[in-house]
């Protein structure tokens, strides 16, 4: 059986709908819970809980069900307490991949940004930026791919700061503004995953 946690979003949603045997629990964001009191997938209740909530829960025996077992980590976010996050799978000796971004182009381009940053400070120095990000409609943060490129182009010389960001969380303007597509894609390989995925 697979828990799936942050199933609420659409990556989460892609992987728990693809025919896996799922732990029928959740663990979501924080202050994100409370938007999902009738929440399945596959036919299947989901109990929702806060991140907030996850060390209460299982301390209340809640979570009995669920076999924590060593395994690799591979999870993309942004979100959380990056120290205590870096220092707890230290601790784990598990292996972990841990990046704010997946997206093999995004990742380069970021990567070339941070370089760019480095090599050429100021060059940029003049010049105005705008920054438009679109995230799905219960995203409440900016994007931390948004963050990180802003960081580059302020160490190249534009001053810009977070609030100036557009954020855009309307579905239909993402599509027909942003052409963001309104399905997530399909996975090919979801019954390969290792026996457990986090």
């Amino acid at each position: 059986m697979y828990q799936v946690n942050g199933c609420t979003g659409k990556m989460g949603q892609a992987v728990a709908a693809a025919g896996l045997q799922l732990v029928p629990k959740c663990i979501t964001g924080h202050g994100r819970a409370g938007g999902y009191a009738e929440f399945s997938i596959q036919g299947i209740k989901v109990d929702v809980v806060d991140g907030d909530e996850r060390e209460k829960v299982m301390d209340q025996g809640m979570w009995s069900s669920i076999v924590v077992e060593d395994c690799h980590l591979v999870m993309g976010t942004t979100g959380g307490d990056w120290n205590k996050l870096v220092k707890d799978v230290e601790a784990s000796g598990v292996y972990a991949v841990i990046a704010p971004q997946m997206g093999k182009q995004v990742v380069a381009f970021q990567a070339a940004m941070e370089l760019m940053a480095e090599q050429f400070p100021g060059a940029f120095a003049g010049y105005t930026l705008q920054v438009t990000e679109s995230h799905q409609l219960s995203e409440v943060d900016t994007s931390g791919t948004a963050k990180a490129v802003i960081s580059s182009f302020q160490k190249l010389g534009l001053p810009f700061n977070l609030d100036q960001i557009e954020m855009v969380r309307d579905p239909e303007e993402q599509v027909t503004r942003m052409g963001v597509p309104s399905e997530p894609p399909q996975w090919a390989c979801i019954p390969h995953l290792p026996s457990c995925f986090c």
